[in-house]
Parts: structure tokens; sequence; C-alpha cells
């Protein structure tokens, strides 16, 4: 399983906080800044769309017995779901890794060095980060 994605899958409402978020990759944990547009989707989401739940992890399924994800599957899922909502069609990944990657080039062509990506995306090796 890919790690970005199994990090989402156990995200628990207790890791976030106004300003930061914990963020597991791999065996690390980490506090992360949560930019403000993030956090402001993040509560819409718990007062508007996340079912009724005392389970800890913040993203559930939206039938019940409204347990968290069992898998990347289901993040992949909803990633192509909103995909296609978005009208975005065409050659290449349709998937939940698609938002690193446009992460990553829109840090790219705003000069940030490849490096750095790398430390934002967690990678152990610096070769891992490239276009």
């Amino acid at each position: 399983m890919n790690p970005p994605r199994q990090s989402v899958l156990i995200l628990i409402v207790a890791d976030l906080s106004p300003r930061s978020s914990r963020y597991s990759k791999g065996r690390k944990i980490t506090t992360m800044p949560l930019p403000h547009d993030v956090g402001a989707a993040i509560a819409a989401y718990l007062q508007h769309g996340r079912p009724r739940s005392d389970r800890r992890r913040l993203f559930l399924l939206a039938v019940a017995p409204y347990s968290g994800f069992k898998g990347a599957a289901g993040i992949q899922t909803v990633a192509r779901s909103a995909m296609r909502r978005a009208g975005i069609v065409g050659p290449g990944r349709r998937d939940s890794h698609i938002f690193r990657h446009s992460l990553a080039t829109d840090l790219l062509r705003s000069g940030t060095t490849l490096t750095e990506i790398g430390q934002l995306l967690r990678h152990e090796q610096q070769d891992r980060t490239r276009i």
C-alpha cells in the first residue's frame, strides 16, 4: 500500500489542530502546517459531511456502518469520482497520487528546489523526487 494514501486512511480527528496536522509516512510521524483553506474544508466536512459516529478516523465511509476506509482502493475511488465530477479527463494518472504530483509540479514552477520538494513529500531518497 502506498504510504501517502495510507496516512489519509488512518488520520484521526485528534491529530488535527487549527494550525497543524500530524502526518505519517511509513514509520515517521511529523507535525505539518495545516493551510487555512484545508482547515476550513475539513471543518466544513466535520460539520456538514461526515456521518455522525464515535469512530476516531477523520474520513469515514458515507454508508453505514460508517467505518474508516479499509484500504487505498477506497481513497482511489473517491479521488477518481472527484476528478470525473470536475471534468478532468485525458491521458495520465487519474488517482489520488496525482495530487502529490500536482503539488510537486506547482512548487517546482514557483522556484522550489527538488531537495525542498523531496523533504516536503517526505522522500527518504532524493532520487525519488523527479518529474
